[in-house]
């Protein structure tokens, strides 16, 4: 299906926004509306909404957005604006709501390739490889090597030697 859509802020009672939200719910891969939300707005070029996406707006969401996922937005937010310090710092924030046991967590490859792309861009590339391959080792584990999901995450790592 293709939604074409009008954004604008509302409050949590209009139609419009519900109606919305209920398409990309029932509509998008991601089962997390406020990730869903976040990739559309990253698409859409529109990093500055991504702050009140968890702020403004978080009485629109059925689940309220993680830590986790909040530090995540924030740190692709910066990333898109070209703020790389205040993105590393989001982004380590959420590695470290990660836990000890973050390698099982679904959002460990998310966080990896978010840092990974963030060193690719202030020439830090040592650090940049290192989590681009941790990226494409968590995707190997429930994928087959010829799986086409990870030939972005191996442009990525490829990134590094252009």
């Amino acid at each position: 299906r293709l939604y074409t859509v009008g954004l604008m802020s509302t409050t949590h009672e209009d139609h419009s926004q519900r109606l919305l939200k209920e398409a990309i719910e029932r509509d998008f891969l991601s089962d997390d509306l406020y990730i869903s939300l976040v990739y559309l707005t990253l698409r859409l070029n529109q990093p500055k909404v991504i702050p009140t996406l968890h702020t403004t707006h978080r009485h629109a969401f059925i689940h309220p957005p993680t830590p986790i996922a909040v530090s995540w937005a924030l740190g692709a937010a910066n990333d898109r604006e070209g703020k790389y310090d205040e993105s590393l710092y989001f982004l380590k924030e959420a590695l470290g709501y990660l836990g000890s046991d973050h390698r099982q967590h679904p959002f460990t490859r998310i966080v990896y390739d978010s840092l990974g792309s963030v060193y690719v861009e202030i020439g830090k590339y040592a650090e940049a490889r290192s989590f681009l391959e941790k990226a494409v080792d968590i995707r190997k584990t429930s994928l087959p090597a010829n799986h086409p999901s990870l030939a972005i995450p191996y442009s990525n790592i490829g990134t590094l030697y252009y």
